[in-house]
């Protein structure tokens, strides 16, 4: 009997090169002791895709100015950025991630809005979720602000 095997259409983890898988697992150890096994899986306030994008972008920018290894752990610079992308994009996959990045809306968005409704009002911040700056927004609002606020970034 033969055994089968349907890969097809899987991603070949066994191509990812073992460089960044090393250099990879030193930086977690590194942190495991600094902090916790899986702490980053939590997600949380901190780990916001800025919090993490400026950690990996601070660790690229000291890589390039000719720093390979970290100041405080003494791993490679391009470790610590790679668990920081790794990081981002596992709590992305996860629904964890809090994505505080500036998204601006389309002029196709503004045709959403019906007259009336302050497009300062029309705001969001962190976590998927609208901050609102006028003080007494109507229940009604509310429910119209995040229809917009889904159509333009897909999640509510």
């Amino acid at each position: 009997m033969t055994a089968k095997r349907n890969n097809e259409g899987k991603p070949r983890l066994s191509l990812i090169p073992r460089a960044i898988q090393v250099e990879m697992a030193k930086v977690l150890g590194f942190g495991e002791g600094k902090y916790s096994l899986h702490n980053w899986r939590g997600g949380g306030k901190k780990l916001t895709a800025h919090y993490l994008m400026d950690s990996a972008d601070r660790h690229i920018v000291d890589y390039l100015a000719g720093e390979d290894l970290d100041e405080e752990s003494g791993l490679h610079n391009l470790g610590h950025a790679a668990c920081n992308i790794a990081f981002l994009l596992e709590l992305l996959a996860d629904g964890k991630l809090i994505d505080d990045r500036y998204k601006p809306l389309k002029s196709s968005h503004l045709r959403m809005i019906p007259k009336g409704v302050d497009l300062n009002s029309v705001r969001h911040y962190t976590n998927g979720t609208i901050e609102y700056q006028m003080k007494d927004i109507k229940r009604k609002e509310d429910g119209l602000l995040r229809r917009i606020y889904n159509a333009c970034f897909g999640r509510g």
